[in-house]
């Protein structure tokens, strides 16, 4: 980009100096004598004006006259001849000022500091001039004329300076342009080809890789080496995603392993138990019926978390707010959960001094706590008692659900409610669940917009936790 902005300045540049040089000239030119005539008046202001108005001709190339609206002159840097010449056509050029405000532009084709002024005519004035003038012409001048009071009396300042032809100059500009302009486009082509090798090669290489695993193979690496801070970003970001997805692929197949073992069992359980009370005489009893229906209820749930898992992951999950007491669901939960859990060995607390109001999905919700208690049971080691809790903070109710068995690792915190996790503590290798519980539960609190965590103590004490605002009905307690 940059080599080609160069180049458009370049041509540009040439193009001005084409059309518009000769004109940016003159009026350069005619601002220098403008200001020069300006000086020459201050000057005739001190007693000894003549050496610095020689000095100023001399500096500048000019031609400086002094003389009386008659013609006599008063002062001029030139010689006796030429000031003879310059005096035979001056009054005509004299009048003219006068008649124009006192101040008067004059161009010429000719050198007139030498030749002396022309007959007068009106198109030497500067509104005509630069139509006038003869560009073939070698040289060509410009006249400047001002009335002034010097001693008392009018005098007229007239200064000739030379607008020196430019066409040697053009010609040097361009060619000097010309042989830029050669060696920019030869830079750029080099430049053009040294971006490609550096840029094309490596973005062949990762769209190479890109592909791989679009075809499935993610044992894929990217090029870092290509020298540009872009390009190893991107290969960066393709290599993490490629991770990510390696990532979630195993936790998928261990997913399917796992609802594969959750499935298999209550499926086994159901056509052992079927099996036996239609073969066996007497044992057709209560107790091998509840067996069946509480593996129907495994099986039911499990279907129900992948396909709720499913809608999460679709968001196409809707949610029925309502207002209801969240002691009074987490009351539910431990009755029942202490009614089937009893025989086990374990106990289901609840600690809830204070009412709380909310405004969101009570089934959903419900769904939650029964995660979050059921994750609590599989961890919560010898002890077998889960805790369950709702404090009112501020206009927030705090539910948390607490077991007592081992402490999660820090570096496992972060990955807890990501779909499929389980975690590699090797306590924990030989528990079996399908991975999505923890998943579904922040999938749903994610739609309420709730905040959540996790506390894990030294001590084993962990806690899972979740905020809602109260409902604009009052807690009590």
């Amino acid at each position: 980009m940059s080599m080609g902005m160069s180049l458009g300045i370049i041509i540009t540049v040439g193009v001005l100096q084409l059309f518009f040089l000769d004109d940016l000239y003159t009026a350069f030119k005619k601002k220098a004598a403008e200001r020069l005539i300006r000086e020459a008046m201050e000057i005739l202001k001190e007693n000894d004006y003549a050496e610095n108005l020689g000095k100023l001709s001399y500096e500048n190339d000019i031609r400086i006259v002094l003389t009386r609206e008659d013609g006599e002159i008063l002062y001029s840097s030139a010689s006796a001849s030429s000031s003879e010449e310059v005096h035979s056509e001056f009054l005509s050029y004299v009048r003219f000022t006068r008649e124009n405000g006192g101040k008067s532009s004059f161009y010429f084709t000719d050198d007139v500091r030498r030749t002396g002024l022309p007959p007068f005519d009106p198109k030497y004035e500067i509104t005509e001039a630069v139509v006038n003038r003869d560009r073939k012409t070698p040289y060509s001048s410009m006249v400047i004329m001002h009335f002034l009071r010097f001693r008392g009396r009018d005098a007229v300042l007239t200064i000739g300076t030379l607008i020196r032809p430019l066409n040697t100059t053009r010609i040097m500009v361009g060619t000097l342009l010309l042989l830029v302009g050669i060696f920019m486009a030869g830079i750029s082509v080099i430049y053009s080809y040294s971006l490609s090798r550096s840029f094309g090669k490596p973005i062949a290489e990762i769209t190479g890789s890109a592909r791989e695993i679009g075809r499935g193979n993610l044992d894929v690496s990217f090029p870092k080496e290509s020298g540009t801070r872009e390009i190893a970003e991107l290969a960066d970001t393709l290599e993490y995603a490629a991770g990510e997805i390696r990532k979630s692929e195993e936790l998928q197949r261990e997913l399917v392993g796992n609802v594969s073992h959750e499935l298999r069992t209550p499926i086994t359980m159901i056509k052992g138990y079927a099996e036996i009370m239609r073969d066996i005489p007497g044992e057709n009893t209560p107790e091998n019926l509840q067996v069946v229906i509480d593996e129907a209820e495994r099986l039911t749930r499990l279907v129900n978390e992948i396909l709720d898992l499913s809608q999460l992951q679709a968001k196409v999950m809707k949610l029925n707010p309502v207002v209801f007491s969240l002691r009074d669901t987490l009351k539910k939960l431990a009755e029942r959960s202490n009614r089937m859990l009893e025989k086990r060995g374990y106990r289901i607390e609840l600690t809830a001094p204070e009412d709380a109001f909310v405004y969101a999905d009570e089934d959903k919700i419900y769904e939650v706590l029964y995660n979050f208690l059921s994750n609590a049971l599989d961890y919560t080691g010898e002890s077998r008692t889960v805790r369950l809790s709702l404090d009112v903070e501020g206009g927030n109710a705090l539910v948390g659900v607490t077991d007592f068995g081992s402490r999660i690792p820090p570096g496992e915190i972060d990955q807890i409610f990501k779909r499929y996790y389980r975690s590699n503590a090797p306590e924990n290798l030989k528990r079996v669940g399908s991975g999505v519980g923890l998943a579904i539960a922040k999938g749903v609190l994610d739609l309420h917009e709730a905040s959540y965590g996790i506390r894990s103590t030294d001590d084993g004490e962990t806690t899972f936790w979740f905020r809602l605002p109260l409902s604009g009905e009052e807690s009590h307690g």
